[in-house]
């Protein structure tokens, strides 16, 4: 298979489904070659999180708050 019928497969999933596909992806590499600046950003937002400065939410309600996004948002045919 193809990179290009990859994506016109994963383009057929529910937003659910690509949701989890993407994020499969994204955690598949190492993206500290591509964003350098992601390690100092994640431990910042680590210590918020760690001292009470920031909350986090769990990942199926961060998936529902996407998957509300993504239905809202009108596709154009």
């Amino acid at each position: 298979m193809t990179v290009q019928e990859i994506k016109a497969a994963a383009l057929t999933l529910t937003a659910h489904d690509r949701i989890e596909l993407a994020d499969a992806l994204y955690t598949s590499v190492d993206p500290s070659p591509i964003y350098p600046e992601l390690g100092a950003i994640l431990d910042r937002r680590l210590a918020e999180i760690e001292s009470g400065q920031a909350t986090s939410i769990s990942l199926p309600e961060l998936l529902q708050k996407c998957d509300a996004v993504i239905n809202a948002t009108p596709h154009s045919s």
